[in-house]
């Protein structure tokens, strides 16, 4: 290259880009936000520095970039690069159709100005744009560019446990405005699994958390005011619902003999069944005993019903109470013993010398 060209390159090097500041948006008063809408802020574009150098091998009327993006909050900065989403806008031509990128990488582009928006975005409620107000693109040059963002936000990894126990996967995180916690029409701006990560913008938020157990239990607990500084930090916080269950299994017996698979039993509150022995509610749990079941702690009402399969008449039920379920994960065996008996009685019928029992209708009706 002779040395006209290279002090043409040089001065190239000195090309001006304007830098418009991205104002973070106005926070609205709280009752005045939309109800579906994200809490979006712009990102500040606070500096931008550019390098050139000459690729003679691009081909004639064209140039690359190379751009990296780095959000930078109060001394500490983490590359974005890969979240972020270049849209270019010709400023050359009255036409033309917007151009959009992926930052990082070679991006090739015809040499002229452009008009450059910057998007950002994490999740759907952590977003931003910004925007650079031109860029020229030289012919042959390879530009690399580094974009600074200040975008403030922290990333929260939530232990959950219950009782100790790791429970995460069986959880459920919702996020809302502060104050919108106990409002039944309102949506969560987050519901996501408990094992996820929680990234949220700088502001303060009511959270729910959700934790479903066996049979159907479930348990929530709320935190109101959480504070979120937005300081890029990653922050591991556990969370234990104390949510006290135990595990119960009926076995039932008669004569000595299992007949646990011969019966049904329906677990009630024991406040639900009075001394007329009639539920005033649906049961807790229903099923076959010696299955095991899953119950907040506390004290019960067993009905248990055994029928042989063999006839109407070979059957039995009992009601068993209190039955305590102390909780915390431990297990109850409830003994229910019926002293049920019966034998086998055979009928010949005969008419005469001849047998006549296919003919023949037995009636047998219980004595009490």
């Amino acid at each position: 290259m002779t040395s006209r060209k290279a002090r043409r390159w040089l001065a190239l090097a000195f090309v001006a880009l304007t830098v418009v500041a991205c104002k973070r948006s106005p926070q609205l008063p709280h009752k005045q936000r939309p109800k579906s809408e994200p809490i979006v802020f712009e990102p500040i574009v606070s500096a931008v520095s550019q390098t050139l150098r000459t690729m003679p091998s691009l081909p004639p009327g064209t140039g690359t970039l190379r751009v990296v993006v780095q959000n930078r909050v109060e001394g500490v900065s983490i590359d974005v690069t890969a979240k972020v989403r270049l849209y270019f806008h010709p400023l050359d031509r009255k036409e033309g159709n917007v151009l959009e990128f992926s930052a990082g990488g070679a991006i090739r582009l015809p040499a002229g100005r452009y008009r450059v928006d910057v998007r950002y975005e994490v999740t759907r409620l952590v977003q931003g744009r910004g925007r650079l107000v031109t860029l020229r693109v030289h012919e042959r040059v390879e530009h690399q560019i580094q974009l600074r963002l200040s975008y403030r936000f922290d990333t929260f990894n939530f232990q959950l446990t219950n009782l100790g126990r790791p429970v995460a996967p069986r959880s459920v995180i919702q996020v809302f405005r502060a104050g919108d916690l106990d409002k039944k029409e309102q949506k969560p701006l987050v519901q996501q699994p408990g094992s996820a990560p929680v990234i949220l913008p700088a502001g303060t938020y009511d959270l729910r958390l959700i934790f479903r157990e066996a049979n159907g239990l479930s348990s929530t607990k709320s935190i109101t005011d959480f504070i979120v500084r937005g300081e890029l930090k990653t922050i591991s916080r556990t969370l234990d619902f104390d949510y006290s269950v135990g595990t119960l299994r009926v076995k039932v017996t008669n004569r000595n003999q299992d007949v646990s698979k011969k019966c049904r039993i329906a677990v009630y509150r024991l406040t639900d069944v009075g001394a007329n022995q009639k539920p005033t509610s649906a049961p807790m749990w229903k099923g076959v005993a010696g299955e095991v079941t899953t119950l907040p702690a506390g004290t019960y009402a067993v009905w248990v019903h055994y029928q042989e399969p063999d006839g109407e008449l070979l059957k039995g039920e009992q009601w068993v109470k209190p039955v305590t379920v102390r909780g915390r994960y431990q297990s109850e065996e409830l003994a229910v013993t019926f002293n049920l008996s019966w034998g086998e009685v055979v009928f010949r019928v005969r008419e005469g010398l001849r047998d006549v029992n296919e003919q023949t209708r037995v009636f047998v009706f219980h004595s009490r």
